[in-house]
């Protein structure tokens, strides 16, 4: 996640913890070679503010890997100059609720594999799950399968689920919203919130979720949480996943 220009790990997003500059970690990254990145500015949507096109123009240009950037694309000029980056996907979220009819401009015109709609579940007082708005700071719909239904209607080529109660925690993710998303997505779903663990990853290949997205498991060592940004080798996660790993 990047905060004011800043690399920063949340957790159950708040409190965001300062990690390092964006660029020193991206060339750790490289040399783990690890397998793709997401960068969420996590700021642009809920301050009104402009992508800082100038910072994703360097981390693109240091990369090694696919990379995918999502805060506050608004039109298709921001689409477009993220793409002319290197930028390979564009997450989209608060646009997705508010101006439906973007993703489908942006798909016509970029085409769907390069559109990533990415929708946060978070529980409300009564322990009930729903699509929630980082911007607004609130839960905007209870009904996750609808929402999936109605982006899948429009387009977009990948989901990326946000478990806002599980951000940041390593408690392991949730069975159950993962089962429920597989069940009724039919593009491919990337998970995040709660990893654990490598070999936790099979469980949800085994549910039908196409990839685990990891912060918190790749950047924070032992109990007292030391700061230490880090990748598994290929052969572990091989050994781990099997002939699941790609």
């Amino acid at each position: 996640m990047i905060s004011n220009g800043e690399v920063v790990k949340t957790q159950k997003f708040k409190r965001p913890r300062y990690i390092g500059d964006p660029l020193n970690i991206i060339k750790i990254f490289n040399e783990k070679e690890i397998d793709e990145l997401i960068v969420l500015d996590i700021d642009t949507s809920k301050k009104k503010s402009a992508i800082n096109f100038k910072l994703i123009e360097d981390i693109a240009s240091e990369c090694f890997f696919p990379l995918t950037y999502g805060g506050g694309v608004k039109n298709l000029s921001d689409v477009n100059t993220l793409i002319k980056f290197g930028i390979e996907k564009v997450s989209i979220q608060t646009s997705i609720f508010e101006r439906p009819e973007f993703i489908s401009d942006v798909v016509q015109q970029f085409g769907s594999q390069s559109v990533v709609a990415s929708i946060d579940i978070k529980k409300n007082f009564l322990g009930k799950q729903g699509v929630y708005s980082h911007s607004k700071n609130k839960i905007i719909g209870y009904s996750i399968e609808k929402t999936i239904a109605d982006l899948e209607q429009v387009g977009i080529g990948e989901l990326l689920i946000n478990d806002v109660d599980r951000d940041g925690t390593m408690s392991g993710y949730d069975l159950n919203l993962v089962k429920q998303c597989a069940q009724v997505a039919t593009v491919p779903v990337i998970m995040s919130g709660g990893l654990s663990g490598i070999g936790e990853m099979r469980k949800l290949y085994d549910l039908g979720i196409s990839a685990a997205a990891g912060g918190a498991y790749f950047i924070f060592q032992g109990a007292k949480r030391g700061i230490l940004v880090t990748y598994p080798e290929e052969d572990k996660i091989t050994k781990k996943l099997g002939d699941r790993f790609e």
